[in-house]
């Protein structure tokens, strides 16, 4: 059966961050797998909102002022906050897997929903600061996976000091010699 990974990058960075070192790195990693890439809409936060959300977070916010108003015990008041705020993140949950299922109908992709609700997420820092080659990371990689046939490759925090290592052991990363663009008076010892 055919095996499926999607790319979770980490996303309070810029967009080039997401695609050239993470995005990139993780992809090269899935396709060692052997797996199809099951392509996920990519989360960049300083991007422009979609109207459902603003319209939400306007919702919540008129809610939240106008309860603050009423006097009522200081105790209710924090409940009914509480779980004001619980609702509001359900409702932009549900926003954002709407968005997935719209995204994957609007690429004609027919994969059962239970490849995509039974997913696993191996924890790349800990695997890729064990392994010298990648045989071994595909080998853990393809162990820890086991029956599951949704991969997620989550970039975190703890992987920038790996960039340099995943890019030696899947041979990607490009040298540059700065010494070409210096001036040939630069290198030359003055008198």
């Amino acid at each position: 059966m055919t095996k499926y990974f999607t790319i979770k990058t980490f996303t309070s960075v810029g967009v080039g961050d997401q695609l050239g070192t993470q995005f990139a790195r993780l992809f090269l990693i899935g396709e060692a797998l052997g797996a199809t890439y099951l392509h996920t809409p990519l989360q960049i936060q300083r991007s422009a909102e979609s109207n459902f959300r603003i319209n939400t977070k306007t919702f919540f916010y008129h809610l939240k002022k106008r309860l603050l108003n009423f006097p009522v015990q200081h105790k209710i008041l924090t409940l009914v906050a509480k779980t004001l705020n619980m609702i509001e993140r359900m409702v932009l949950k549900l926003d954002q897997n709407d968005i997935n299922a719209r995204f994957l109908a609007f690429l004609g992709l027919n994969i059962p929903a239970d490849i995509i609700n039974d997913p696993i997420t191996p924890s790349l820092s800990e695997i890729i600061s064990n392994v010298t080659t990648k045989e071994q990371l595909i080998a853990i990689l393809t162990k820890k996976c086991g029956d599951h046939l949704t991969v997620i490759l989550e970039w975190t925090p703890e992987l920038y000091p790996f960039c340099y290592k995943l890019d030696e052991l899947f041979n990607s990363g490009m040298t540059i010699n700065f010494n070409q663009f210096l001036n040939e008076a630069f290198g030359k010892t003055k008198i």
